[in-house]
């Protein structure tokens, strides 16, 4: 290894931190690739666009991500805010078309013990206790969905969540041998607001739809 500089601490006011982010005005980054591993070697591609202008006091940004495996088509993001230390911040997020047994897959390859054990869906590791813990197996399942967050003074204020899943079918595995369960659904669609309140939090739920495999609304 190569000795180590030594390093002279400097303050850095934020006027001066403004007057650089002035400078960058408009910024782009084109086709970029990052590759990450999991755990287990296995290697997974994420590509992406993004556009920002940026002056002094207030900064937005928009472009397309493609994680590889999730969906052919790729996922679109905006955000704007305020620099400072009031900052605000908003983001939006679609996603099209994602198959849902490769995401719950990958979460659980990049996950630990605790958001492996919160997945559940017995995912082929020859532990049965995993089979009646967390979240049931997805074994088809696409998801289209929106998704607003809004952070004030660096804490989020409020979540709005669009979702609308078609075909899917999950499978609770039976423990040592029992009986496993299935359910089927056309269609879960769903429109979520979380949103933080001075006692609290508010969650509201609309527009609903629940349609079996066999067409019958509920």
């Amino acid at each position: 290894l190569e000795p180590r500089p030594g390093v002279t601490g400097q303050r850095v006011s934020w006027a001066q931190v403004e007057d650089q982010l002035a400078r960058l005005g408009h910024v782009s980054v084109r086709n970029a690739v990052v590759e990450f591993r999991d755990p287990a070697g296995q290697t997974d591609r994420l590509t992406f666009s993004l556009a920002a202008e940026l002056d002094r006091s207030h900064w937005r940004a928009s472009g397309t991500a493609r994680l590889s495996g999730l969906s052919e088509e790729a996922m679109r993001f905006a955000g704007s805010g305020r620099f400072g230390e009031q900052s605000d911040v908003s983001l939006f997020v679609r996603v099209s078309d994602w198959r849902l047994p490769e995401v719950q897959r990958t979460l659980g390859r990049y996950g630990g013990p605790t958001v492996q054990r919160s997945l559940g869906g017995c995912p082929g590791d020859n532990d049965p206790i995993r089979c009646e813990v967390g979240m049931p197996r997805v074994d088809s399942g696409r998801l289209n969905g929106r998704l607003w967050l809004d952070w004030r003074d660096s804490q989020l204020q409020g979540i709005t969540l669009q979702a609308d899943v078609q075909d899917l079918a999950v499978t609770r595995e039976a423990l040592l041998g029992g009986m496993s369960q299935q359910a089927a659904l056309n269609e879960v669609s769903t429109t979520l607001a979380w949103s933080r309140v001075a006692d609290g939090w508010d969650l509201n739920a609309e527009d609903v739809r629940i349609r079996p495999v066999e067409g019958a609304m509920l």
